[in-house]
C-alpha cells in the first residue's frame, strides 16, 4: 500500500497531444471532425521488387485503453517490407496526437458512442481514399469498440483481427482476471487514487504485469508509458460490460451482426483470433471467441446470407508455425497463439513473429 500512496503523485489531470518520433515510412495526418482532429498514422508499403500497390486491402490498426496509432509502429514496420498496401493506424481523441479533451469532461462526459464516432470517421476517411474496406485489427478495449461499430453496420471490413481483444460477450470476465491475476489492490488502489482512471498502471511494475510476458525487459516499460494517455474514458469499459449475472452466460454483441458487416464472403478465414499465452488479462476468452464465430459463420450460411460453404470445413491440426506461433484454422475463423507474449503481442518481444501471422491472415483476404 505504500506504492499506492506514494504513486498518487504520478498521476496526471491534464493531457496534451503526443507527437511520437515516426520512421521516415510513416506520415502523420489528420481527420477533421465536428469536435476536432484525429491522428491518423499511415504506412507506405516498402516492398521490393514489386511495382505498383497490389489491390490488397489496407490494414486498419485500431488501439485499445491507454494507447495510440503508435502502439502499432512495430508492425506497421514490418508489414511496409512484407504487405503490399497501406497500412493505417489511428489515435482516439486524447490518445496520440488527437485533440485534447478535459479531465473530467473525458473521464466522465464521454461516451461509448463518442468513441465509436472517431473510429469510424476515421475507417470512412480510409475507405475513401482506398476505394475498399479495410482489414481492421483491434486490439483489447479497441477489439470491443470495433466489434460494436460492425455490429451497428457503421462500418464495413474485409477481415477482422482481434487481437487480446474484449470479447463479443463482454469485459466482465477481463476485470476478473485483473482483479484475480493482475492486481488484487485494484480496489483499494483505486480508492486512494480518487478512482482516477489510470489507477492500475501508473507505475512500470504495474504496466509490465498487465501488458507484457516474462521476457519483455524491465528496462524498456518506462519507456512505453511516455506514450500512454494520461486518463480515459469509463464509459468506453463501462459501455462494454455486457448482461446477464454469471461471467461466463453474460451476453453483448451478436457473432451474426458483427460478421453481417465483414464483406466478400469467398471461404478465407475471415476472422482471426490472436492471443498471448501470457496474457492475464485476455487469456482464456478465444476458446469461446472461436467457437462462437464460427457458429455465426455457419448460421448466416445456412440463412443464405454467405455464398461459400464453411460447413464443409473441418478443423485442421494446430501448426506449429515456428518456435512462438502456432495457428489453427476452424471455419471461417483463424487462432493464432503466440508463446510467452503477454496482451501487447504487438509490442512484446515477439512482435515479429506475431506480425508475420498477421500477414498470412491478411494475405489469403
Amino acid at each position: 500500500m505504500i506504492e499506492a500512496i506514494t504513486s498518487f503523485f504520478a498521476l496526471k489531470w491534464t493531457q496534451e497531444p503526443l507527437y511520437h518520433p515516426l520512421p521516415s515510412h510513416v506520415t502523420r495526418n489528420f481527420v477533421e471532425t465536428p469536435n476536432g482532429n484525429l491522428e491518423l498514422l499511415t504506412s507506405e508499403p516498402q516492398v521490393k521488387g514489386e511495382g505498383a500497390l497490389s489491390k490488397r486491402p489496407p490494414i486498419f490498426f485500431v488501439h485499445g485503453g491507454e494507447g495510440s496509432g503508435s502502439v502499432w509502429l512495430e508492425w506497421m514496420g514490418s508489414l511496409s517490407t512484407s504487405y503490399n498496401a497501406r497500412i493505417y493506424a489511428y489515435s482516439l481523441r486524447c490518445h496520440g496526437a488527437s485533440y485534447s479533451v478535459p479531465y473530467w469532461k473525458m473521464v466522465w462526459g464521454t461516451s461509448l458512442d463518442d468513441l465509436a464516432s472517431d473510429l469510424i470517421a476515421c475507417i470512412q476517411d480510409v475507405r475513401k481514399r482506398e476505394g475498399q474496406d479495410p482489414i481492421i485489427v483491434a486490439h483489447s478495449s479497441g477489439g470491443g469498440l470495433s466489434q460494436y461499430v460492425l455490429s451497428k453496420g457503421q462500418v464495413n471490413a474485409r477481415g477482422l483481427a482481434l487481437v487480446g481483444a474484449v470479447p463479443h460477450w463482454g469485459n466482465m470476465s477481463v476485470y476478473f482476471n485483473w482483479f484475480r491475476r493482475i492486481d488484487p489492490w485494484f480496489s483499494l488502489r483505486s480508492l486512494c487514487h480518487l478512482f482516477h482512471p489510470n489507477s492500475p498502471l501508473n507505475t512500470p511494475r504495474l504496466v509490465r504485469n498487465a501488458f507484457f510476458g516474462p521476457d519483455y525487459p524491465r528496462s524498456r516499460v518506462s519507456e512505453f508509458m511516455k506514450w500512454m494517455s494520461n486518463y480515459e474514458a469509463m464509459f468506453w469499459p463501462f459501455g462494454m460490460a455486457g448482461r446477464g449475472w454469471g461471467i461466463e452466460s453474460r451476453t453483448w454483441l451478436a457473432t451474426t451482426d458483427i460478421l453481417s458487416n465483414i464483406v466478400q464472403w469467398d471461404g478465407s478465414q475471415k476472422v482471426m483470433v490472436m492471443i498471448g499465452t501470457q496474457d492475464k488479462m485476455m487469456g482464456g476468452t478465444e476458446t469461446r471467441m472461436v467457437r462462437e464465430y464460427c457458429s455465426g459463420i455457419l448460421t448466416l450460411q445456412n440463412e443464405k446470407r454467405i455464398d461459400a460453404d464453411y460447413a464443409s470445413m473441418r478443423r485442421s491440426a494446430k501448426v506449429e508455425i515456428d518456435k512462438y506461433v502456432s495457428e489453427a484454422d476452424y471455419p471461417g475463423v483463424r487462432l493464432v497463439e503466440v508463446k510467452n507474449a503477454g496482451h501487447h503481442t504487438q509490442n512484446d518481444m515477439q512482435w515479429e513473429e506475431s506480425a508475420a501471422a498477421l500477414r498470412r491472415f491478411s494475405e489469403q483476404l
